[in-house]
């Protein structure tokens, strides 16, 4: 799974994950994911019903999904706690293998893009 945009707020994270398989499921890896930080986050734990929305198809396309994960990073910007989502230093993308694509880059999306469609290919490929 990739994660082009991710916000941690004081008292929640947004994540935003794509699969990079037909068979991946969002919810099981969010509902794993949930359990393995709770023993991070001992004392404290996640709450018990969190909001994990699946995209529609309409929110997919690349314009639609690059504004949707430009609102999870614009979280911080609503909440006043940054003038500027850029500033704001608990947000950017996780993409395993390449620790330096940052959503604040100016070629993110190109960059980003390239290696989901490699990923992909490996996916199908290994399928």
């Amino acid at each position: 799974m990739l994660c082009p945009a991710y916000c941690h707020m004081p008292d929640h994270i947004h994540l935003i994950w794509t699969g990079m398989a037909e068979t991946t499921d969002q919810r099981l890896a969010a509902e794993f994911f949930r359990r393995q930080t709770n023993q991070v986050l001992a004392p404290f734990t996640w709450q018990k019903e969190p909001y994990d929305h699946v995209l529609r198809e309409h929110e997919r396309e690349r314009g639609a999904f690059s504004a949707v994960c430009h609102y999870v990073l614009a979280n911080p910007v609503r909440a006043g706690l940054a003038a500027k989502w850029e500033d704001y230093g608990f947000s950017g993308a996780c993409i395993p293998g390449f620790p330096d694509v940052d959503p604040r880059r100016e070629d993110f999306w190109e960059v980003y893009w390239k290696i989901y469609a490699k990923q992909v290919g490996r996916s199908v490929a290994a399928s």
